[in-house]
């Protein structure tokens, strides 16, 4: 899941987790971990 604000180039290394694994699809889904702290809102 990407925001748009990032810019990822081919064999650039980068940490990501894995959201989900789907076997039938052989398909990972993958968040980046956030750099800044999201505006909480109350």
């Amino acid at each position: 899941k990407l925001t748009g604000n990032e810019e990822i180039k081919i064999g650039q290394k980068i940490k990501a987790y894995i959201e989900r694994i789907n076997v039938k699809a052989r398909r990972m889904s993958l968040v980046l971990p956030q750099k800044e702290k999201p505006v909480m809102y109350r």
